[in-house]
C-alpha cells in the first residue's frame, strides 16, 4: 500500500490500495490484455487525483485560518533551518483570548469562525471517499446526469464511472451488490434471465470474461431497492468493471442489447490489432 504522506482529511482516497489500483499494468503484464489497456490511466484517475490534491490544499489552508485568527502564521514561509530551533513560543498576553475585554471578545469569535470553518475538512470522508467518479476511460456514458462531487456529500448511484453503490438485504457483505463483484472479470447485474445468454454471447465476441448476477425472485436477493439504486428496469442490465467502478448500463432490454454490451466489453481490450488469447482479468484476482 502506498500512502500519500500530505494529506488534511482525505482517508480512504489518500491510499493506493494494490490489488485495485494495479489491475491494469498487471494484467498487461501477464499478457492478458493490449498495453493499450493503460492508455486509459491517466483519463480515469488524474482527474480524481486532481481532485483531491485541491481539496486537501483548501483544508490545510482553512486550518491555517486558526491560527491565523489567534494571531500567528504557520503557513506563512519559514527559514530552511526553522526546525533547528530555538522553538518560539507564545505567552498567554500574545494570544489574548481570555477576559472579557473587547480584543478578548472579538479574538474568540474569530477562532470559534474559523473552526466552523472546518466541517468541510471533517464531515467530507463519504463524498470524497465514494463519491469519485470516472468521466472518461473505460466507461461508457449513458446520458444520465452524473452523481454529486460535493466532499460533504455522497449519493449512492450507479451513473457509469461512478463506483457502484452498497445494496444488500440482510447487510451481509458476501451477498450484496459490491460483495458479488467478480475480481477477475466484468460482472454484469440483471433481473431478467435474458442476459445469461446476451452476457456469453457479448464475452466471446469481445473475448472478455463477464460475470452474470440474476437479482430479485429466485435469484440473489439485493434488497428491495436494489433495481432503483442501479438504476435499471425488470429487463435492464448493467455492468461492473474489477475495480467496483461501473462500466456501462443499459436501463431496460433492447433489440440492439448484445451489441452495446459487446461494443462497451470491446473498450477493454480497444486499440489491439491481434490477440493470441481472449482479454483474461484474472491477474487482480
Amino acid at each position: 500500500m502506498l500512502t500519500v504522506e500530505v494529506v488534511h482529511g482525505l482517508y480512504m482516497e489518500a491510499m493506493w490500495r494494490g490489488d485495485r489500483k494495479t489491475l491494469k499494468p498487471r494484467t498487461c503484464l501477464k499478457g492478458r490484455a493490449p498495453e493499450t489497456l493503460l492508455d486509459s490511466y491517466e483519463a480515469e484517475r488524474r482527474p480524481i487525483a486532481q481532485r483531491n490534491t485541491d481539496q486537501s490544499v483548501r483544508n490545510l489552508v482553512k486550518m491555517g485560518e486558526i491560527d491565523a485568527a489567534l494571531g500567528f502564521e504557520t503557513l506563512a514561509p519559514i527559514a530552511g533551518n526553522a526546525a533547528e530551533g530555538p522553538i518560539v513560543s507564545f505567552d498567554i498576553g500574545t494570544l489574548a483570548i481570555d477576559g472579557d475585554t473587547p480584543g478578548a471578545v472579538l479574538r474568540r469569535k474569530a477562532v470559534q469562525d474559523a473552526i466552523d470553518n472546518q466541517a468541510e475538512h471533517f464531515a467530507q470522508g463519504a463524498g470524497i471517499d465514494l463519491g469519485s467518479s470516472y468521466a472518461a476511460g473505460i466507461v461508457v456514458p449513458d446520458g444520465s446526469p452524473p452523481p454529486s462531487s460535493a466532499p460533504c456529500e455522497y449519493l449512492p448511484d450507479a451513473h457509469p464511472g461512478a463506483r457502484l453503490p452498497f445494496s444488500s438485504a440482510d447487510g451481509r457483505f458476501a451477498e450484496s451488490t459490491l460483495g458479488l463483484v467478480d475480481p477477475s472479470g466484468i460482472t454484469l447485474f440483471a433481473r431478467d434471465a435474458r442476459w445469461n445468454a446476451a452476457a456469453n454471447a457479448a464475452a466471446g465476441e469481445a473475448e472478455v470474461a463477464v460475470k452474470v448476477v440474476l437479482f430479485d425472485g429466485p435469484y440473489h436477493n439485493l434488497g428491495p431497492g436494489a433495481a432503483e439504486l442501479l438504476g435499471i428496469t425488470e429487463t435492464g442490465a448493467i455492468a461492473v468493471r474489477p475495480d467496483g467502478h461501473v462500466l456501462w448500463r443499459l436501463s431496460e432490454w433492447r433489440a440492439d442489447a448484445i451489441e452495446r454490451l459487446v461494443a462497451a466489453l470491446s473498450l477493454i481490450n480497444r486499440g489491439a490489432d491481434a490477440r493470441e488469447a481472449p482479454v483474461d482479468l484474472t491477474a487482480c484476482a
